[in-house]
């Protein structure tokens, strides 16, 4: 006679006693636990457990018993309980799920909408992969955040969503560019990877550095600051426009820069700004042991001065030629 699977779901306010009061009664039916989760969100309290019982005559025995045992234990909370018998077929088919490959979305932005969600969940689906869990990565936002304190402000500028995808995904490039595509138009960071041991075992963060690590481009405050900042900002326009590629932009923007000093460069990199997070995201990674560098279109010299001030291990960025004290226009 077939072994019974039913699943138990409970959801409410939030109570160590529910959780306890349960688990204790589910002990007395000494079932194999084939699953089990339980997440907390602002109080509200979920928890699912997948059970496979001795074999019954009938499934809706089990599920009546465990009803009204269950009911019990969790009189007087604000609790729902909902149990249902789960078919064979059903386990077997949901077990087929669990070994299908797995990817990671992570979605990074001021603050995360519900557009943002809606779209990368649509796009997702079209490429037939499913959600199987959503984690919230950073820590929780505030409603407001006061002036006087940059240090909090810093902190609490960026929410972090973690989307975990099941399924087969038989056009990678193409929902690469279509996550892409997000990031542009709703001004959100979108990253996806397979979820395998690489992912898991990485001990290197690698970090772009202008408009990524700092804010702005050194090149064009550079420019700027030189007196050819809209003929810089013309080459960028035609390179954004596909008419340029990006080594025949940088040799050209960087022409332009000819006969500036290099104490010019060493005033504009001391006057860049970070990007917000960036100090406690270094810090956070030194930490837990990451080694880090910078790989960037940029210049060598606001590397290193950001490697001295963050910690960074490695830095690998353009070198401006220079000849007497000035810049040539030339990249060595």
């Amino acid at each position: 006679m077939a072994e019974s699977i039913v699943l138990v779901n409970l959801s409410g306010a939030d109570s160590s006693d529910v959780t306890t009061a349960v688990l204790a009664e589910l002990a007395l039916v000494d079932a194999r636990v084939l699953d089990i989760g339980q997440a907390v969100l602002h109080g509200e309290l979920n928890l699912a457990l997948l059970l496979q019982a001795p074999a019954r005559s009938d499934p809706q025995i089990l599920i009546a018993e465990l009803t009204k045992a269950l009911s019990a234990a969790v009189a007087g909370q604000r609790v729902h309980l909902q149990i249902a018998a789960v078919s064979a077929q059903r386990y077997a088919y949901w077990l087929s799920e669990q070994t299908s490959p797995r990817h990671i979305v992570t979605l990074l932005a001021k603050r995360i909408t519900t557009a943002q969600l809606g779209k990368v969940a649509a796009i997702v689906a079209h490429h037939g992969l499913r959600i199987n869990r959503v984690t919230r990565l950073s820590g929780r936002a505030v409603l407001a955040i006061t002036a006087d304190d940059p240090q909090r402000a810093a902190e609490e500028s960026s929410a972090i969503v973690e989307l975990e995808l099941r399924g087969v995904l038989h056009d990678q490039p193409a929902l690469r560019r279509a996550l892409m595509a997000i990031a542009h138009t709703d001004a959100v960071d979108v990253a996806i990877q397979a979820d395998d041991v690489y992912r898991r075992n990485r001990r290197l963060v690698a970090f772009d550095m202008d408009s990524t690590l700092i804010q702005g481009e050194v090149i064009d405050e550079l420019a700027a600051a030189h007196g050819v900042g809209e003929a810089v900002a013309a080459i960028t326009a035609a390179a954004m426009r596909g008419e340029l590629d990006f080594t025949q932009s940088f040799r050209r923007r960087v022409a332009l820069l000819a006969g500036a000093s290099v104490e010019l460069l060493e005033q504009v990199a001391a006057s860049i700004a970070l990007s917000d997070g960036a100090e406690r995201l270094v810090r956070t990674l030194k930490r837990h042991g990451y080694r880090t560098a910078i790989l960037s279109g940029g210049f060598q010299e606001v590397g290193e001065r950001l490697r001295a001030r963050l910690g960074i291990d490695v830095v690998h960025a353009n070198r401006l030629e220079v000849r007497d004290g000035k810049f040539t226009g030339g990249v060595v």
